[in-house]
């Protein structure tokens, strides 16, 4: 849900600035994310906030870098599982397990 809203929030963001997505996520908030909560992956002990979220951003990508590039994901050890939710460019979200 926190990575639908930042998506959310990157391409509300690209599209008043010419289809450049911001330096960092903390720009995002609060006038394209409402909430810093949105920066805290809920399976972490830690409290990610907009100066130093729970991931990991691509920053220099566009709106016209290829749809399936990864643009924001979790930091190594959010999941104790091993694998982390990826948010590519075209807004999709998905799970990658850990490597095999």
């Amino acid at each position: 849900n926190n990575l639908r809203k930042i998506s959310l929030g990157l391409h509300s963001y690209a599209a008043d600035h010419n289809d450049s997505f911001p330096a960092g996520l903390g720009e995002l908030y609060p006038v394209y994310v409402d909430t810093e909560k949105a920066f805290d992956c809920p399976a972490t002990k830690s409290v990610g906030a907009k100066e130093k979220p729970d991931y990991k951003y691509a920053f220099g990508l566009t709106e016209l870098t290829p749809s399936k590039e990864t643009i924001v994901e979790d930091l190594d050890g959010n999941h104790n599982r091993g694998g982390r939710n990826i948010l590519r460019v075209d807004g999709s979200v998905e799970w990658a397990g850990p490597a095999r």
